[in-house]
């Protein structure tokens, strides 16, 4: 089964992001990576990431604005050697 990697970002949407977790760890294909990327939002997210299991938690020191954060995320999937990268 192929790995795929799924990249969210957060800035300033805590409730959108904790849903959009919620909304991945449903899915039936279970050989899926989540790669959070916070853009230094300090909204709190950190905290609430911890709540939840099998999650990498990557954070900014800057806003690196939409395609920077995703960057990040896409970077460290790379290095974990996933097949395919799914950015939400």
């Amino acid at each position: 089964m192929k790995q795929v990697a799924v990249v969210i970002l957060n800035f300033k949407v805590l409730e959108d992001t904790i849903e959009c977790i919620k909304s991945v760890q449903k899915s039936d294909y279970k050989n899926l990576q989540i790669i959070v990327v916070n853009n230094s939002s300090n909204d709190g997210l950190e905290d609430e990431i911890k709540k939840f299991s099998d999650i990498t938690f990557i954070q900014n020191k800057e806003n690196l604005g939409f395609s920077g954060g995703n960057n990040v995320g896409i970077k460290y999937a790379l290095i974990s050697g996933v097949n395919y990268i799914f950015i939400l």
